[in-house]
């Protein structure tokens, strides 16, 4: 074996076994090959598979788990709930709530405001007067029934839903 075709095989050997992070393959000028973690000043990188020293690709891999990806249409909806509580009609059975904030103006009380569908609350938080809350919910929340929101106080609220509609 030549001295040429030795410094090949080996270079190859090292390439092909290396992790990912591994070094890479360098032509001299005068046409023998090294491989370095980088190639010096009068190297040039050489690409494996310009060379052909790249194998065939593999099987493709396995299915990957479902997401979670919500389903319908995204939708946000403003409600204007006067003191009580406001019936949405476009998050209903089906629909899934991914967010929900609470807007107070013009209040110096805090307040209680809530959502709640036909199946019960959802949640609820305490609102600052003349403030706002966020409510993110890491897993959408499925609504069932109707769907209502409101604050406990003497001011109407702005809400916000965000989420998708069926």
């Amino acid at each position: 074996m030549t001295n040429r075709a030795l410094t090949l095989a080996v270079a190859v050997s090292l390439v092909v076994g290396a992790p990912l992070h591994a070094a890479v393959l360098c032509a001299k000028k005068k046409g023998g090959l090294s491989v370095r973690d980088v190639c010096r000043k009068k190297e040039t990188q050489v690409d494996p598979a310009a060379l052909g020293l790249v194998g065939p690709q593999g099987p493709p891999g396995p299915q990957g788990p479902a997401g979670n990806a919500l389903s319908g249409t995204p939708h946000r909806q403003h409600l204007t709930s006067p003191a009580g509580f406001l019936t949405d009609s476009t998050f209903t059975t089906g629909a899934m709530l991914t967010d929900v904030v609470f807007f107070r103006f013009n209040d110096s009380n805090t307040a209680v405001c809530s959502i709640v569908d036909t199946a019960g609350q959802i949640t609820s938080t305490v609102v600052p007067g003349s403030g706002h809350v966020q409510l993110s919910f890491a897993t959408p929340i499925v609504v069932s029934g109707t769907l209502a929101a409101g604050c406990n106080s003497g001011n109407p609220a702005q809400i916000l839903l965000v989420g998708t509609t069926p």
